[in-house]
């Protein structure tokens, strides 16, 4: 998918704009879900995806050709998510993975809420541990994407790691 979404978003900076649908109906899936795992609800990722195809179609003259386009992509997206959510009050910042749940054998069926645990890590940790896990990049790509050292990256994945451990083990799940 990478490769075709390098090869479309070229195709469409280099005049075919119907390169540009055939990327967007390749991208939307997994855009919308990243602004679902960011928090927002279903109609709000909808208004993100929206904004964040007029962001890319509108990039595409500051696109450089030696980049890939979903590290790219996924700080447009993360910057769209930032600044909606440090201006409007309705989008959450804390992550709702409704859709995640780990059924424990101790609660008599419950089940963990992953954004509840994710919500006690601090932004920095819980940014690398999203993209990572739920976004699919490399470490490589997450510090250029959040503008840190590679090694910052792997260290606040290992420290989000440890602390999640550690959250799970105190809590007797």
């Amino acid at each position: 998918m990478r490769e075709e979404a390098n090869g479309l978003y070229l195709n469409f900076i280099n005049g075919c704009h119907e390169a540009f649908a055939a990327l967007a109906a390749l991208i939307t899936p997994r855009f919308y879900r990243l602004f679902r795992h960011l928090g927002a609800d279903s109609a709000d990722a909808e208004d993100f995806c929206q904004e964040f195809f007029i962001a890319i179609y509108r990039a595409g003259g500051t696109f450089s050709k030696e980049r890939d386009f979903m590290p790219w992509a996924y700080a447009i997206a993360r910057n769209i998510y930032l600044k909606e959510a440090e201006r409007a009050a309705k989008v959450k910042i804390i992550p709702l993975f409704e859709w995640i749940a780990a059924k424990s054998p101790h609660d008599g069926g419950g089940g963990i809420d992953i954004a509840r645990l994710l919500a006690k890590l601090s932004r920095e940790k819980r940014e690398v541990f999203e993209l990572k896990h739920f976004g699919g990049l490399k470490f490589s790509e997450i510090s250029e994407i959040l503008k840190i050292p590679e090694g910052t990256a792997k260290s606040r994945m290992f420290a989000a790691v440890c602390e999640l451990k550690e959250i799970i083990s105190r809590s007797g799940i």
